[in-house]
């Protein structure tokens, strides 16, 4: 029962470590920070940014804040471009960041009951976006791979 515990473990391991190497999963992605109930609106939209082929696409993983007096009031971040919050009624700066890109602000007044829809273009900013770095991935990997030979190796002298 023990090596079933850990063929298991160790095969969630492997998936982890393959799933690393190709770095392509999308998420659902969105943080709320405590609001006030009450009277406000909702506000969405999308972020698109351009690539480095100056095509124009939209960027997941961007952070959108909503500014009241200096205070931080929501955060959420984008998925694939899109995002929305529900804020109080006021004046906010709309301030949106992503690797790779300038920061971008706006102004927007949320009125009772309103719907704004408030898209952002960013610009490029030139700088190395910070990646998971590869080599950890390749540890994992090797280091599963490793373990499952082990394990098939003692499994078969423990049967003999």
């Amino acid at each position: 029962m023990k090596s079933k515990a850990a063929y298991g473990i160790l095969t969630l391991i492997l998936i982890v470590a393959a799933c690393c190497l190709v770095r392509g999963s999308t998420a659902n992605a969105s943080s709320r920070n405590d609001m006030s109930i009450g009277a406000g609106g909702r506000i969405h939209g999308t972020i698109y940014g351009f690539n480095v082929w100056d095509e124009l696409i939209p960027i997941g993983w961007a952070s959108v804040a909503a500014i009241q007096n200096g205070q931080e009031i929501e955060k959420v971040y984008s998925n694939d471009g899109f995002y929305e919050m529900y804020l109080p009624s006021g004046d906010f700066d709309m301030v949106v960041n992503a690797s790779g890109y300038f920061t971008e602000t706006k102004s927007i007044f949320i009125g009772d009951g309103s719907d704004y829809a408030l898209n952002f273009v960013m610009e490029r900013n030139n700088q190395p976006i910070p990646e998971f770095p590869t080599h950890i991935a390749q540890f994992l990997f090797a280091l599963a791979v490793v373990s499952v030979l082990v394990l098939i190796r003692k499994k078969r002298l423990l049967e003999n």
